[in-house]
C-alpha cells in the first residue's frame, strides 16, 4: 500500500513548491546577516580601527533636509567618532548634535569639518565624540532614536521609519558585538 501523502506530492503543483520554498526563505533567520559589507577594520599599533559605512536614513521631510552619518572606533579608546553630513536649504551655524531615545538624550559638541554647496542646499560636514556605551545603548534600541541638530539658528530634528531603523540598528548591533569579542 502506498502512504497517502506521497501520492499527494506527486500531484503537487510546481507553484505550492514555489511558494513554500519561497516561504521557506523569507523566514530565515535575521541575526544570519552578512555584516562585513556594512564595516572595515584595519590593525594599527594603537589596536584596531573599525569604520562603519555611512547610513543615510534620517531626514526632515517638512524641511526637505537630511543626515548621512558614519562611526569610527579605535579599541584603545572609549569614545567613537561620529562624522555626520547634514544637508539642507537654510545656512545655519550647528552647534551639536543630539540623540533622543526615549527619556535620554546623548549630546555631543559639533566641530566643523567644511561646509559646501551641493545643488540648491548647503552640505555641512562636522564630526562629534560619544561614548562606546552612549551608541551601544543607542543602537540596541528597537525604537529609532531622534536626531537634533542644534543650531544658532534653532534646532533641527530628523527621524526615520522603524523598519529602516530596525534593519540598521542589527547589523550595527551585531558590528559593536564584534568590538566588543575583539577587545
Amino acid at each position: 500500500m502506498v502512504n497517502k501523502w506521497f501520492k499527494w506530492a506527486g500531484k503537487c503543483p510546481p507553484i505550492y513548491i514555489f511558494a513554500l520554498a519561497l516561504l521557506i526563505l523569507l523566514t530565515e533567520n535575521i541575526n544570519a546577516q552578512n555584516i562585513s559589507k556594512h564595516y572595515i577594520s584595519t590593525q594599527s599599533e594603537q589596536g584596531i580601527l573599525y569604520f562603519i559605512l555611512p547610513d543615510k536614513q534620517f531626514k526632515n521631510n517638512e524641511t526637505e533636509s537630511k543626515l548621512i552619518y558614519d562611526i569610527t572606533y579605535m579599541t584603545i579608546n572609549d569614545s567613537v567618532t561620529l562624522n555626520f553630513s547634514y544637508f539642507d536649504m537654510a545656512q545655519i551655524n550647528i552647534n551639536s548634535i543630539v540623540f533622543t531615545l526615549d527619556e535620554h538624550k546623548f549630546w555631543s559638541p559639533a566641530n566643523k569639518l567644511f561646509i559646501a554647496t551641493k545643488k540648491l542646499k548647503w552640505h555641512y560636514r562636522y564630526s562629534a565624540k560619544f561614548l562606546f556605551e552612549d551608541i551601544n545603548t543607542i543602537f540596541n534600541s528597537t525604537t529609532p532614536p531622534e536626531i537634533t541638530i542644534i543650531s544658532d539658528q534653532g534646532n533641527k530634528e530628523l527621524k526615520t521609519r522603524p523598519g529602516k531603523w530596525k534593519k540598521h540598528s542589527a547589523i550595527v548591533k551585531k558590528i559593536i558585538t564584534l568590538i566588543k569579542y575583539n577587545q
